[in-house]
């Protein structure tokens, strides 16, 4: 990639990793606030019980899910900031600019990502 699209690929994916940013630290405290009420509700009704600890499960699942997505975007914005972003973190090569508009935070090239999932399934 060229010096001048890789400064003008980070400027857009800073703008795009600052704005999903700023909407996971707004919706972080709420999934917890939800977390807790669910956690709190009592109930002598078994339906009602088995409802809340799967809406507890879920209200989890999507705040861990919310925590790891901020790590990464997080982790992009360090790398924009550093002057690494847009070079695979595994073989050093350009990451396409396609791949970088669609995922901006992005810490690989798409075949060293490939063999990077093909090891944590165990292929």
């Amino acid at each position: 990639m060229k010096k001048m699209k890789v400064e003008t690929l980070a400027d857009a994916s800073f703008k795009k990793l600052m704005a999903r940013r700023r909407a996971l630290l707004k919706q972080v405290p709420e999934l917890a606030e939800q977390e807790q009420v669910e956690r709190e509700a009592e109930s002598n009704d078994w339906v009602d019980r088995a409802v809340s600890v799967e809406s507890e499960g879920l209200l989890h699942a999507l705040a861990e899910s919310e925590r790891k997505e901020l790590a990464e975007i997080d982790a992009a914005l360090e790398r924009i900031a550093d002057k690494r972003f847009g070079f695979c973190e595994t073989c050093g090569n350009a990451i396409p600019a396609r791949r970088l508009e669609a995922v901006p935070e992005a810490r690989t090239c798409v075949t060293c990502g490939e063999k990077r999932e093909r090891l944590a399934v165990g292929r």
